[in-house]
């Protein structure tokens, strides 16, 4: 029994680095972008389908990833995922056109979707009632770990090797992973023996592909067919999929698990906190980079106080899981942190500097770290352990529409207000420079860059003051549904609490 414990922690240890590597490649593309960039010869939107094809691929092959797995086993998926993550890896540090890197980012967000459930799914496996808490809880903490490590190390290879190096440390990263899942227990055999369902997979696959499309776009227009065509489309192909879906034998997913109380509500929970989280990420580096003059590394270190508390929340989270009494509370209490820390952060101004987004930071850090460690292990209690595959690509694609849903609307949030903010100086610009002026904070400073005092003074003046005001309308919201939620939650609790008392 001892060596099996030791074994699995062994185990916890490699999947925690597949979550560190993962996260860090989904944030750490975005300071590689002024050298693909330049090195390419990459248009704007071309970058944009470099960041967004990874979580297109994620989010569209996530369920058939999960039913994949609970029919060939876990851990063999698993070691495919990383081979094939290795594989797109390879191929996009050495593509020499923006076509072949956009391929390439495909096949890592293809096998980034098999291990991400895949892992999670291995672990109620791995660890008995007493210590799957703890275990969920680091899983959740490497992630946490990973996202503001991808700018800090990114910037800084990238700054002396070039672009490719992010890729060529993927690949270091991935063969140091492939080697410790040995240390990952082979856990049950796969006992879903049933055929694939391909009506579902094909269903669901271009439902979440064709949404996310139409998110993608809508961080520069809602009212445009290319948004609201795809989306209105993918809503139709997820409706076809659910009606198939409960009528089918063979099924993709347990669309049952939504009726559980605690999965729906934790899923819905990390849904939002994923929101708030990749869109506090999407708004602040701007500040960080342009508005306070760092450079990426910098920048990535000035966003750690988030990680930094958000490993401490998955770890007391861990603890207060074992207090029955303290159960209900927990989420309520989370994603009030989760306001206060925003709400903090929403009091940075031109002159303030970063201490008050720091105090922010860390305040919402706990809250977030607390509440995504409480609601996985809350959530992935209520799944079958034959079923956990599935479970898990259902929990983690509602959690990455999150994702998806706070980069596209508080991005599109961003930019309008900002847009706002510098037209009126934007019209007294020839069209080239004020295109670059309203296009975003960055573009505004390098056109300032090329014209003489005062009027250079005068549009950063103008571009930061817009963009402050921009993100501080972003972190309200983000704050004010954050503790909505919290005040929901703790309706929901009182409620459960008198309609189920305690003996």
């Amino acid at each position: 029994m001892g060596k099996n414990r030791t074994s699995s922690w062994f185990g916890l240890a490699a999947l925690s680095l597949g979550m560190v590597l993962l996260f860090m490649n989904t944030t750490m593309i975005n300071v590689a972008l002024p050298a693909l960039s330049a090195g390419l010869g990459a248009s704007t939107g071309e970058l944009e389908w470099v960041v967004s094809s990874y979580n297109l691929a994620f989010l569209a092959v996530l369920l058939p990833g999960g039913a994949l797995g609970d029919r060939l086993g876990h851990r063999r998926l698993l070691v495919a995922g990383v081979v094939g993550f290795c594989a797109g890896a390879c191929l996009a540090a050495v593509s020499t056109s923006v076509g072949v890197l956009i391929a390439a980012r495909v096949v890592m967000g293809l096998a980034a979707s098999v291990f991400t459930p895949m892992s999670l799914a291995l672990i109620p496996q791995m660890f008995d009632d007493a210590r799957k808490a703890l275990a969920t809880a680091t899983w959740t903490a490497a992630g946490a770990v990973g996202a503001p490590l991808g700018p800090l190390i990114g910037g800084s290879m990238i700054d002396r090797w070039g672009w490719r190096a992010m890729f060529w440390l993927d690949i270091a990263v991935a063969v140091v992973l492939a080697m410790c899942l040995g240390l990952v227990p082979a856990g049950r055999p796969a006992t879903d023996r049933r055929g694939l369902p391909v009506v579902q997979i094909i269903a669901t696959a271009l439902g979440l592909a064709l949404i996310t499309w139409g998110l993608i776009n809508a961080e520069h227009t809602w009212s445009a067919l290319a948004t609201w065509g795809p989306i209105a489309a993918g809503a139709l192909a997820l409706a076809v999929f659910v009606v198939v879906e409960l009528r089918a034998r063979d099924r993709l997913t347990d669309l049952g698990l939504l009726a559980h109380h605690r999965f729906r509500v934790s899923s819905l929970v990390l849904m939002g906190i994923n929101f708030v989280l990749f869109g506090l990420l999407f708004v602040t580096p701007d500040y960080l980079q342009t508005i306070l003059g760092h450079d990426a590394a910098a920048g990535g270190l000035m966003l750690m106080p988030v990680a930094l508390t958000a490993v401490i929340g998955a770890v007391i989270s861990s603890g207060l899981s074992r207090v029955r009494a303290a159960r209900e509370l927990i989420l309520p209490a989370a994603m009030a942190l989760a306001a206060a820390g925003l709400w903090l952060c929403s009091a940075t101004s031109a002159m303030s500097g970063y201490r008050p987004m720091f105090w922010g930071l860390l305040v919402a850090g706990l809250g977030l770290g607390i509440g995504q460690a409480y609601g996985i292990q809350a959530a992935m209690s209520a799944v079958p352990n034959e079923r956990g595959g599935a479970g898990a690509a259902l929990l983690n694609a509602i959690r990455q529409l999150g994702a998806v849903l706070g980069i596209a609307l508080l991005g599109s949030l961003t930019g309008n207000r900002y847009g706002q903010g510098v037209a009126d100086l934007a019209a007294t610009l020839p069209d080239p420079a004020a295109s670059a002026v309203s296009g975003s904070v960055t573009t505004a400073f390098a056109t300032a860059a090329r014209m003489p005092d005062p009027a250079a003074s005068t549009l950063r003046v103008a571009a930061c003051g817009a963009y402050i005001h921009a993100m501080h309308v972003v972190l309200v919201a983000c704050a004010v549904v954050t503790g909505a939620a919290a005040v929901v939650l703790l309706a929901l609790a009182a409620a459960r609490a008198v309609m189920h008392p305690r003996p």
